[in-house]
């Protein structure tokens, strides 16, 4: 069975899609069958990464939810998107951008229960080692759902006092959700700021390990999500960081 891994932050701006993808494709070099799903589904970028433009989209989640295609018609196999060959495959499951189902989807709500089991055949269907899922920001009813399906969750901050506070609430939350594993890393960290400084004071704020601390770089935020970072920049620290991560993870 597929370990599922989802990402997930407070608030917005954290990086989720970037770290994701990258830890994704990451694991796809070393030959695993990995998963993406995006289930931002008020505002997908999952896609743009791997350079997958709307209409080469098809199928979506969105679909899915609408009982539009069955879950072996949502994944779309990107290994070869990134640039570099991968010894294993890597399938995204994308969400659509087109308004008027980004509207439906928010207007009508979903059944939590019909994605999980589409996730599953998408899973078994793929024979996929690892599923990961770009989670919603904050503590909504999609995000927990996505958090409360996965074996772990990664909780992704910035060195913001808000950010501190809000991610306070969701290990609380993601307690008593009964997450078997929660992982801390902390994202777009300033130039200014010292790590050796700064880790013990927020692994004595919540109370554990900060598993991986990744500095702001400036490609990245020249590149945004119109690439995988990992893949386009491995000599830089930040896509180190993130193969740290990966390093944990497997």
């Amino acid at each position: 069975m597929a370990r599922v891994i989802s990402v997930h932050s407070f608030r917005g701006g954290t990086g989720r899609t970037s770290l994701v993808a990258s830890c994704a494709a990451l694991m796809a070099t070393q030959g695993l069958r990995v998963g993406l799903a995006d289930l931002h589904l008020s505002a997908p970028s999952a896609h743009v990464p791997f350079g997958l433009r709307e209409d080469q989209v098809g199928y979506t989640v969105n679909d899915f939810l609408l009982r539009k295609c069955e879950p072996r018609q949502l994944p779309r196999d990107v290994s070869l998107t990134m640039g570099v060959p991968v010894s294993g495959q890597l399938f995204l499951v994308p969400a659509s951008v087109k308004p008027v189902d980004i509207i439906r989807i928010g207007k009508s709500g979903y059944d939590i229960g019909l994605l999980k089991d589409g996730l599953h055949d998408v899973v078994e269907e793929l024979q996929l080692d690892i599923l990961f899922i770009d989670s919603p920001p904050g503590l909504t009813h999609e995000s927990l759902a996505a958090a409360a399906i996965a074996d772990i969750v990664i909780t992704l901050l910035r060195a913001d006092q808000q950010d501190f506070q809000g991610t306070l609430v969701s290990l609380d939350v993601l307690g008593e959700l009964g997450v078997p594993q929660t992982i801390l890393v902390l994202n777009k960290l300033p130039a200014s700021v010292d790590p050796v400084i700064i880790r013990p004071h927020l692994e004595k704020l919540f109370g554990m390990r900060i598993s991986a601390i990744i500095p702001q770089s400036e490609e990245l935020a020249v590149l945004g999500t119109a690439g995988v970072f990992a893949m386009r920049h491995p000599e830089q620290r930040a896509a180190q960081a993130m193969r740290q991560i990966v390093q944990g993870l497997t």
